[in-house]
């Protein structure tokens, strides 16, 4: 790249504030930030700042071995007043880099210093003084974190997460951004989930299922049959899960913003079914859970654990002839629409999270956190929208051809006859740790009834 092609022009933002670039030299290695306008630099201080431009011949040679690159990016900045009337600023980057054929340093000068026309535009570029005043005064630059959420943006999940986005957007005058990504398209909840643990995708909106995975305790709360009320699970998650679970989501390298309604887990099959008789010799699709899985098993059927996005194909496929899955969630995602029986079990009652990376979380400054924990509380706003969804969606779904099968009360108590040998087995299953968490559930759901 030629040095004319890559500098960028002088252009007013926001009045007369420059537009401003970050250069680095990788050798020897210097960071700087400069801004092009002119102010007049002392060669002494200068050379001390770009130590190969010093064109005494006694130091040529040393300056040519070490071979001067220069990394340059350029940023666009936007300055404006949040609503705080705060002084921000946004930016974006190009990057560039120029070797020693790109820059335009004359080192064959003779008098110890570029000429004036050949230093100008070093001058301009190291511009020291005014970089170190913007960047005391100014934010570093915008910063964007890749969300991942399984729900389709037209879902209940799916609008309550771009309201967060919007919501982050606003509260910090769009310093910080959210870009999401929603059904599914980074993958997984499996597989994201663990990448968000490993500081590879920055945060997701997961399921109690996916946040399972990273802390396997998490997924007592989804144990069958596990809260008398809504109202005892709202009070459970408001007041007592942090507390609960603190240790755990630390030691798995992630940090909870919210806590959010996922839903009730029921059943979609291809043909009725109304009792745990009628799972006997039956495959169904379970969450890939101890929870889900064991009580399926204790019912009589074949659990087969697949994730959310592989139990449509498996159901048109004949590999599974039934699947769990939360009642919004599957008609939103066309459950019904290839296992048109949606027999209302509701044996269980899932807590999802907003959760983010911990390496993500460490490289917010104190006011980004604040930004984020501002806007995360909206999502506590999906439990009337999803008990209310399924209400609708069931009758939509009715209306285009699904059988919704509503239990009796005699019905319901032969699936939760089931739940102590289930629980018996989920505990084991999880080990030591788990009857000591499970315990303070028991504990959280006396101080709430």
């Amino acid at each position: 790249m030629s040095c004319a092609s890559g500098a960028p022009t002088t252009r007013s933002l926001a009045g007369n504030a420059p537009r401003p670039i970050v250069a680095r030299l990788s050798a020897p290695s210097v960071v700087f930030v400069g801004f092009f306008i002119r102010i007049p630099l002392p060669w002494a201080v200068l050379k001390s700042i770009v130590p190969c431009a010093e064109t005494l011949s006694s130091r040529r040679r040393k300056c040519q071995q070490k071979r001067i690159q220069i990394h340059i990016t350029i940023i666009d900045m936007d300055i404006y007043y949040n609503k705080n009337n705060d002084i921000k600023a946004n930016m974006n980057s190009n990057s560039y880099l120029l070797t020693e054929s790109d820059i335009p340093l004359n080192i064959r000068g003779s008098q110890g210093a570029p000429s004036p026309k050949e230093g100008g535009y070093v001058m301009r570029l190291v511009s020291l003084a005014a970089a170190l005043l913007m960047a005391t005064s100014l934010s570093a630059g915008a910063k964007e974190l890749r969300l991942s959420a399984a729900p389709p943006p037209g879902s209940p999940w799916g609008k309550i997460t771009q309201k967060f986005v919007d919501k982050v957007a606003e509260v910090s005058g769009g310093a910080l951004t959210i870009n999401a990504f929603m059904g599914g398209k980074l993958g997984g909840e499996q597989d994201v989930v663990k990448q968000i643990a490993r500081g590879r995708i920055d945060m997701g909106v997961m399921s109690n299922t996916a946040v399972s995975l990273v802390v396997p305790t998490f997924g007592l709360l989804a144990s069958p049959y596990a809260f008398d009320s809504a109202e005892q699970f709202d009070c459970v998650a408001d007041n007592h899960l942090l507390a609960t679970y603190g240790e755990e989501f630390d030691a798995a390298n992630i940090k909870t913003l919210s806590w959010m309604e996922v839903g009730y887990q029921s059943i979609f099959a291809k043909s009725p079914l109304r009792v745990p008789s009628d799972l006997a010799g039956m495959k169904i699709r379970t969450a890939p859970s101890a929870t889900d899985t064991l009580f399926i098993k204790q019912a009589g059927g074949t659990a087969v654990p697949l994730a959310p996005n592989e139990a449509i194909p498996a159901l048109k496929t004949g590999q599974v002839e039934a699947a769990t899955q939360l009642s919004v969630f599957g008609i939103a995602t066309g459950y019904d629409k290839v296992a048109s029986n949606i027999v209302l079990t509701r044996h269980q009652h899932q807590v999802g999270g907003i959760i983010i990376s911990k390496k993500t979380w460490d490289s917010l400054t104190a006011q980004e956190q604040g930004w984020m924990n501002e806007a995360a509380p909206i999502f506590l706003e999906l439990r009337q929208a999803i008990r209310g969804a399924e209400t609708a969606l069931l009758g939509k779904a009715e209306s285009e051809g699904a059988t919704v099968i509503n239990l009796s009360d005699e019905e319901l108590a032969q699936w939760k006859a089931l739940v102590p040998a289930a629980q018996e087995a989920i505990l084991n299953d999880l080990g030591d740790a788990a009857k000591a968490k499970w315990d303070a559930i028991q504990k959280a759901k006396a101080a709430c009834s």
